[in-house]
């Protein structure tokens, strides 16, 4: 995992600096990273076999378009993820408070 994009309506980029969560962490690479907007950073989970990142937009939006880039290590950031064979599943939903 990288870099992380969901683009709303308007072309914004409406998981910037959101809170971002992912199934385990490898050194620094924390989840918030993937979501931050720069290039040069990315988010690192220890799991290959089903890793996860999960984005909480905070707020409904029309999401028309999401990008994920997969970096797996410096210099490798804007490759996209069919570079390395990946599969990924989006999966949304609304949390209803109780």
């Amino acid at each position: 995992m990288a870099g992380y994009t969901a683009l709303g309506y308007s072309d914004e980029n409406v998981a910037l600096n959101k809170p971002a969560s992912q199934v385990s962490t490898y050194s620094s690479c924390v989840a918030n990273l993937a979501v931050d907007g720069l290039q040069d950073t990315e988010s690192c989970t220890l799991s290959f076999v089903h890793p996860w990142l999960s984005v909480d937009l905070q707020t409904t939006y029309r999401v028309d378009r999401v990008t994920v880039m997969s970096g797996f290590g410096a210099g490798n950031y804007g490759r996209t993820c069919s570079d390395y064979h990946h599969h990924h599943h989006l999966f949304c939903s609304v949390a209803v408070e109780q």
